[in-house]
């Protein structure tokens, strides 16, 4: 009989990537349901799940309030898997593998390489090292900003707590806060808010990109170092369209809505947080409750592409939505290639791309069918208020691992709960494992033609 290493050994790539989540997610599960990690209330299997889901697919949608339910101990727990799960279990295990002066597996390697896109081997191990390294650097770097502007706020060991677990959940795209109203609070304080944006961006990024620009800033002299990348320039220039768009859009649609008591000031911070928290952060400075339905669709279309491959954020992925709108502007023009910036993007791309968003709209038409049907059952659609379109955000949201909520989370029965649970598990690794999955599989094409034949479409 073969041993469970061995087992895992020979599993393929996007198999051994899910199991290593499942696991992660198992045992934080077990430790949640410690009663020294629960504060002042019992928590249930089905609420210990739900939130160690979250934290590892650094989603950030929350049942239970984890600064007032949740012992200090919980807290840590749920830090150590907002730390893992964003990283990824494979890369920490290479990374302190490489410390430690121990060769990689071959297959260990093409996991990573493949998680983070194609470097050579020799890239792989300054690869792992830069990954782990610029992750711990700018959450450092967060805490100790977060902590100049809290220490006057609170004891100096809480503000300590606080700006760290804020620091990492915001670098790790998680969302999860220890204030009971998330940082609405802090909607005004344009510190706090500008390094909470910054280090969504920088985690939502990717970190193929912070390593290209790191290169091409401090080793542009150096034999080999080139311009930036066409994914960087890709991932760079739609993030910033996007963020750009949806702060102003956010900020008309809610000028006198849920910006309305705001100060002009407040209503540009508030708005550029809101665009920037979508991708996929789930940080709110603004209640959700009270604002359109119109401009919750705005924000499920940003929480939907998410940030960059090779990030902790969630989503199709910036790059994917930019190789399709690529594709469509070519073919528009009667170009039968994907030009941009000088060159051309391959056929490979466009098929993975085609497939994460095609396999990413069923599965949230089916799980929102699922969730409309065990929280409103058969109860007419003009009964249950505003429950299609809570659903429908929910649901983006936790495909997306954002986080935000209209604040039906809590409210949502056990098999909602469940639901929303597998959904935030299938977001985490299911866009990645598609991708690994069609790049593993075009290594061996089957070259199998038959009869050319038109079909209309359109």
């Amino acid at each position: 009989m073969s041993s469970s290493p061995d087992r895992l050994a020979r599993m393929p790539p996007e198999a051994v990537i899910v199991v290593s989540f499942v696991l992660l997610i198992t045992l934080g599960t077990g430790l949640l349901l410690l009663p020294f990690c629960w504060s002042d209330t019992t928590i249930t299997p089905i609420d210990a799940l739900f939130t160690a889901t979250s934290a590892v697919c650094v989603t950030g949608l929350t049942v239970l309030d984890t600064g007032a339910d949740f012992s200090l101990a919980g807290q840590v727990v749920i830090l150590a898997l907002i730390q893992i799960g964003g990283l990824g279990i494979i890369t920490l295990s290479s990374f302190f593998a490489v410390i430690m002066g121990k060769r990689m597996p071959v297959r260990q390697q093409e996991i990573v390489r493949q998680t983070y896109s194609s470097f050579d081997a020799r890239s792989f191990l300054r690869l792992v090292r830069r990954i782990v390294l610029f992750t711990l650097g700018f959450e450092l770097l967060g805490a100790a900003g977060l902590f100049v502007s809290w220490r006057d706020d609170f004891p100096t060991v809480q503000a300590l707590g606080y700006s760290l677990f804020h620091a990492v959940s915001a670098f790790c795209n998680a969302g999860f806060s220890t204030f009971s109203g998330n940082l609405v609070a802090y909607r005004g304080d344009w510190a706090v808010n500008l390094i909470i944006m910054a280090l969504i961006f920088l985690g939502g990024i990717g970190f193929l990109v912070i390593y290209d620009v790191e290169r091409r800033l401090f080793y542009r002299s150096t034999p080999g170092v080139r311009e930036l990348s066409l994914h960087s320039k890709l991932a760079l220039f739609t993030s910033v369209v996007l963020i750009v768009a949806g702060t102003l859009i956010f900020l008309v649609l809610e000028y006198g809505n849920a910006l309305g008591p705001m100060s002009f000031g407040d209503k540009i911070l508030a708005s550029l947080f809101q665009a920037v928290s979508p991708r996929t952060a789930g940080f709110n400075s603004v209640d959700l409750g009270m604002i359109s339905s119109t401009t919750m669709v705005l924000i499920m279309l940003l929480m939907f592409v998410g940030g960059s491959p090779g990030s902790t954020a969630g989503g199709i992925k910036t790059t994917t939505l930019a190789v399709i709108l690529v594709v469509a502007y070519n073919r528009f023009r009667g170009n039968s290639t994907a030009n941009v910036l000088r060159r051309t993007i391959p056929e490979k791309n466009i098929t993975e791309a085609g497939v994460i968003v095609i396999v990413s709209l069923a599965v949230l038409l089916l799980f929102n069918f699922g969730l409309g049907w065990s929280e409103s059952g058969s109860v007419p659609h003009r009964q249950d208020g505003a429950l299609f379109i809570d659903s429908a955000f929910e649901t983006v949201s936790a495909f997306a691992t954002v986080g935000l909520s209209t604040g039906i989370t809590p409210d949502l029965s056990d098999w909602g709960k469940i639901q929303i649970t597998l959904l935030m598990l299938i977001g985490r690794v299911g866009p990645l494992t598609i991708a690994v999955a069609v790049a593993r599989r075009r290594k061996r094409p089957l070259n199998l033609e038959y009869y050319r034949e038109n079909v209309m479409v359109g």
